[in-house]
């Protein structure tokens, strides 16, 4: 999904998940934005960002196993 979108062509995942999170907020959808590190034993410091939306990943999903959530807003 997220391929078809302009605004990811050299976007951040942070950028992206935050511009998503925004256009469905405009309407009326409730989405979270997640931002994620990983254990320095599984990747080095790796830190990633994405979007949620009734409890599935539509954004930014890259295999988020190794991730550990840091920050989610709006805040649950």
């Amino acid at each position: 999904m997220h391929r078809a979108l302009p605004f990811t062509l050299r976007a951040s995942c942070l950028t992206q998940a935050l511009a998503g999170w925004i256009m469905l907020s405009r309407h009326g959808a409730v989405s979270r934005v997640k931002i994620g590190v990983a254990s320095p034993e599984q990747r080095g410091f790796s830190a990633h960002a994405w979007l949620e939306c009734g409890g599935q990943v539509i954004l930014g999903d890259i295999g988020l196993e190794p991730y550990n959530v840091i920050w989610t807003l709006p805040a649950e």
